[in-house]
């Protein structure tokens, strides 16, 4: 709950990393998933010359080499430029974590990333020869080298999934813990400065904190962020305190909570859906509340959420091709009490106001809980 009215908003937050140190990450991301990646580099390149310093990556998005591109184009110093990226579930046998960073870095033709995530809490099960994985646009399951049954549905690799994620799954010796000790590996070879997860609740964040409190020598290397959903219909409040209570950098993708994530067995693909919850009269951006409090401050409602989610200390992901609001997007200003109580209200029951939903994207693997959950 907000006491008080800051005067201004945090341009950057500090990033924990090793050796008890914090780097300076940029308040406000840009999120690089695209459904026209040919314009991509050219957004990247204006995106970059707009003002914006952090770039929200994955090697699922099937776009790091339009990504660099847009980079080398910007002019921009790569120093001066935040890159996080996301290690795609099928690679998460510690052997693999390596072949994803390769491919991901040789198409970005970047020497570092500064933070590298796990994208999921859940494993997939690769076919035999993942190091020829591609992810392009319209890729198939065979090209990224995914295994699925015929009915199109996902096979789980509980051995190398989150501990509930395996036993709900019937595999007693299942964990995330080697996957994450290849992850520490990627941060002192020095392709990544910091390392993280995605999509991890409470129980998922504490497998991994509490192999690291048994192991004292990679303490040195922190668990430095959570990308997760996070936004006024979906506030995840329980994770995002226990997040920062455990200095745990909370993202949040899917900020302006535009569409639902749905899978399609028939299709073999995924798909969204426009997402207005039951009981809200409309889009998020497009709700009431939102846009009063916009006029109020003379903003746009894609400023009002980023601002809203700034001042709270969690970094927004959020995504336009349009210049102008990305420009506006970047200008986030404080909130007072009256506006954050009246946003406060648009919380929905779980799960109404969800983006994402394992249970819904990954049919075929059961999950005992979904990212919400407090325990």
């Amino acid at each position: 709950m907000m006491t008080s009215t800051p005067a201004t908003l945090p341009k950057f937050f500090s990033l924990p990393v090793c050796d008890s140190k914090s780097i300076p990450v940029p308040s406000v991301g840009y999120g690089t998933i695209s459904e026209d990646p040919p314009r991509l580099p050219q957004l990247v390149c204006e995106a970059l010359r707009a003002g914006v310093r952090h770039l929200d990556c994955a090697w699922e998005y099937g776009v790091s080499w339009e990504v660099g591109e847009g980079i080398r184009r910007s002019g921009v110093p790569r120093a001066d430029i935040f890159v996080t990226t996301k290690i795609h579930s099928h690679f998460y046998h510690p052997d693999h974590i390596p072949l994803c960073v390769d491919q991901m870095l040789r198409e970005m033709r970047l020497e570092y990333v500064d933070l590298l995530l796990l994208h999921l809490p859940v494993a997939l099960k690769p076919t035999a020869d993942v190091a020829s994985a591609v992810c392009a646009p319209g890729a198939s399951f065979a090209e990224r080298r995914i295994e699925v049954t015929t009915e199109q549905l996902f096979v789980v690799d509980a051995e190398h999934s989150c501990r509930d994620i395996a036993s709900a799954n019937r595999s007693s010796s299942g964990g995330i813990l080697a996957t994450w000790a290849a992850m520490k590996d990627e941060v002192r070879s020095g392709r990544a400065r910091a390392i993280g997860v995605s999509n991890f609740c409470i129980p998922q964040l504490r497998e991994i904190l509490d192999g690291d409190e048994k192991d004292r020598l990679d303490m040195k290397i922190p668990l430095s962020a959570n990308q997760i959903e996070v936004h006024p219909f979906a506030p995840n409040r329980a994770l995002v305190d226990f997040m920062k209570r455990r200095s745990i950098q909370p993202m949040a993708h899917s900020p302006f909570a535009s569409s639902r994530w749905l899978y399609s067995p028939g299709e073999g693909n995924w798909y969204t859906e426009p997402l207005v919850p039951r009981g809200r009269a409309a889009m998020l951006l497009d709700d009431p509340v939102i846009r009063e409090i916009a006029v109020k401050h003379s903003m746009s409602p894609g400023q009002v959420v980023q601002s809203w989610l700034v001042q709270q200390g969690i970094i927004p992901l959020g995504r336009s091709t349009r210049l102008d609001r990305l420009r506006a997007n970047l200008d986030v200003r404080p909130l007072d009490a009256a506006d954050f109580a009246r946003i406060a209200a648009l919380e929905c029951p779980e799960p109404e106001g969800r983006c994402l939903l394992l249970r819904n994207t990954f049919p075929g693997i059961n999950f005992i809980r979904d990212l919400h959950d407090t325990e």
